[in-house]
């Protein structure tokens, strides 16, 4: 209630209107008509206020007859459902994002079956929701192995109008996401402890993870996704793989292959180059995911994409880790090494343009999709959102482009 009470009051400030007008136009804000509304209703109307705590709650999906969409539950039989926040600094912004446990799995939005979904407010960088769809976009023609869907829909909790988010399939251990074998928390055995692993490289310190300091004197954080709780075994391998590769990356032999004993030469090709392509002010350095499966010859596997909210804040030409805000993990080490250039141009000249040119039909075809959404989104939320979702994709377009011609320029035929 704060927090709606400094907003009214900070509208009232940069609108004109009164307090009792800003109300009034809040509370009459409601969704577009042209995406599926998700309705979610909370337990008592309880609010949700934490990352770790979920509430329970009822859902349900309605399409209201668009074509392309099933719905799911209706408002008289609704299904159940947990929900509680997620993300970093994103969870400071009014306009939250939010973790979804389904009570049963299910095919939303024609996505994979499954339980668990988040949905993404995108509140940070301008263009972010045209962004994020066409970097998850641009990894499915790359060939990564896997890469989230992400769906556009209108939220409503609790009677109230959230705005614009998309459904996404949030990244773990399954057959139909990240396809490794799930390994337990707290094992012991020294074969299982192979793998699967799945690890993020973050920009946020945590009790729990696995610290050191790199060859270029950063310490890395690395959070493991799962397994979550370590043994004493566990811990020990994944700090062994951890400096194994560390000690690889930073040899002074430039023509040296040992880092390739660890790390996918190909899958990081493909990783870097998306991450390039969109600036990424994260890119090795937060939200950057890897993933080994079980096998002592089993290699580190970069992927699968998340998080664009800070993408091209380095410029347009240049490397994106040539500059930024955050230190660079591994990358720009092993970008001196001449075989992972001469495999990073022979992915390119095989992606670009062919796999590479539709996009920017893809983004002017969600951003049509998004358009009337957006506006309502807007409304909804004026300190974020100006709802020209035309200037969104000229943007986009100009940037990308600029990115394009130096990508091209440096590692074409």
């Amino acid at each position: 209630m704060k927090r709606l009470a400094y907003l009214i009051l900070l509208l009232t400030i940069v609108s004109g209107c009164s307090e009792e007008e800003i109300k009034i136009d809040i509370a009459n804000c409601t969704y577009s008509r042209t995406l599926p509304v998700l309705f979610i209703n909370t337990e008592e109307n309880k609010p949700v206020v934490s990352k770790e705590e979920y509430v329970n709650a009822t859902y349900y999906l309605e399409t209201f007859d668009l074509n392309g969409y099933e719905p799911i539950g209706s408002e008289a039989e609704q299904l159940p459902l947990e929900i509680r926040g997620r993300g970093n600094s994103s969870w400071n912004k009014d306009k939250k994002p939010y973790r979804l446990k389904l009570g049963s799995k299910a095919t939303p939005l024609g996505m994979n079956k499954s339980k668990h979904f988040v949905l993404l407010a995108h509140v940070g960088a301008y263009s972010q929701y045209l962004t994020e769809t066409a970097a998850f976009e641009l990894g499915k023609e790359i060939g990564l192995a896997w890469t989230p869907e992400a769906e556009p829909v209108e939220v409503v909790v609790n009677n109230e109008y959230k705005g614009l988010y998309f459904l996404v399939e949030n990244i773990r251990v399954d057959d139909k996401r990240v396809n490794i074998t799930e390994q337990d928390d707290n094992c012991t055995n020294a074969d299982e402890i192979t793998g699967g692993w799945l690890l993020e490289i973050d920009n946020y310190n945590d009790p729990d993870q696995i610290k050191f300091v790199n060859g270029s004197g950063y310490t890395m954080h690395i959070t493991h996704k799962s397994p979550e709780i370590l043994s004493k075994e566990q811990e020990s391998y994944l700090r062994q793989q951890m400096k194994a590769i560390d000690d690889a990356v930073y040899a002074d032999d430039k023509n040296s292959t040992t880092w390739e004993k660890y790390i996918d030469i190909d899958a990081l090709a493909r990783y870097y180059i998306i991450q390039e392509i969109f600036c990424n002010g994260d890119a090795f350095a937060g939200s950057s995911y890897f993933y080994k499966n079980r096998g002592n010859d089993t290699k580190w596997i970069f992927g699968p994409l998340w998080d664009f909210g800070n993408s091209f804040e380095g410029g347009a030409r240049n490397f994106f880790y040539e500059k930024g805000k955050r230190p660079r993990c591994w990358i720009k080490e092993i970008a001196k090494y001449p075989r992972f250039q001469e495999h990073v141009r022979k992915v390119w000249n095989e992606f670009y343009p062919a796999k590479y040119e539709p996009i920017y039909t893809f983004i002017a075809e969600m951003a049509q999709r998004c358009a009337e959404a957006d506006k309502c989104d807007a409304k909804r939320w004026p300190q974020y959102n100006k709802g020209d979702t035309e200037s969104k994709k000229r943007q986009l377009f100009e940037v990308l482009q600029n990115r394009i011609d130096f990508l091209n320029s440096e590692w074409s035929n």
